[in-house]
C-alpha cells in the first residue's frame, strides 16, 4: 500500500504518512459538490455574477456582455488567470497592428478597413464571449482538481490557489505599459 499525496509505502495501518505526514483517513464524502467548486474556482471577487452566467451557460448560452473584457479585455484576462487567452489576446493584437501597418501603408482603404475589422474583433468579440471563455476556464481547473484528488478538502484548496483573480499580472502589464509608452515618448 503507498501513501496518495507522496507514494511512499506505508502500511495498512497507519493513520499518517511517515514521510509526507498527511493524513490518510478518509475525511467524509469523496469530491465536493460542483457548486462548491465553481465557487472555489471563481473566488470571492464577483461570486454571484459569474454563477449566474454559468447557469446560462450550462444551459447553452455562451454568448452575453461583459464590460471589463470589452474596455480591459487583456488585463481582464489576465486578472482572471486566463493566461494562455492572454497571452494569444496580445499576439493577436500585435499581428493586427503590423498587419494594419502594412496594410495603410499599401492601400489607405485597406487600412482603414482593417482597422474597423480590428475595432470588432479586439473589443467586440472578447466582450461577448467572455462569460464562455471564463465558465469554460473553470470547468478546465475542476476537471484537474478532480483528477488530482478525490478527497473535498484537497479539490478546494487547489481551486482556490489555481483560480480565483491576480493582480501580479495586472500590475505587471500596468508597468510594462508605461514604460513602453515612455520609451515610446523619448523617441518621438
Amino acid at each position: 500500500m503507498y501513501c496518495p499525496h507522496c507514494k511512499a509505502p506505508i502500511g495498512a495501518a497507519m493513520t499518517a504518512c511517515p514521510r509526507c505526514g498527511k493524513s490518510l483517513v478518509s475525511r467524509g464524502p469523496a469530491g465536493a459538490s460542483l457548486g462548491d467548486l465553481f465557487k472555489a474556482a471563481i473566488g470571492p471577487k464577483a461570486r454571484s455574477h459569474y454563477l449566474s452566467r454559468f447557469k446560462a451557460a450550462q444551459g447553452g448560452s455562451r454568448i452575453g456582455w461583459h464590460w471589463p473584457a470589452f474596455f480591459l479585455t487583456l488585463y481582464w484576462l489576465m486578472y482572471r488567470k486566463m493566461w494562455a487567452k492572454a497571452g494569444l489576446y496580445f499576439l493577436a493584437a500585435v499581428v493586427t497592428n503590423v498587419a494594419i501597418s502594412i496594410g495603410s501603408a499599401t492601400h489607405a482603404m485597406l487600412g482603414a478597413a482593417l482597422s474597423l475589422l480590428a475595432l470588432l474583433g479586439f473589443y467586440l468579440v472578447p466582450a461577448l464571449l467572455a462569460n464562455g471563455w471564463y465558465y469554460q476556464h473553470c470547468k478546465a481547473l475542476i476537471r484537474k482538481a478532480r483528477s488530482h484528488s478525490d478527497q473535498a478538502d484537497e479539490q478546494l484548496e487547489e481551486l482556490q490557489e489555481k483560480g480565483g483573480t491576480s493582480w501580479l499580472g495586472v500590475i505587471v502589464l500596468a508597468i510594462v505599459s508605461v514604460v513602453f509608452t515612455g520609451i515610446c515618448a523619448a523617441i518621438a
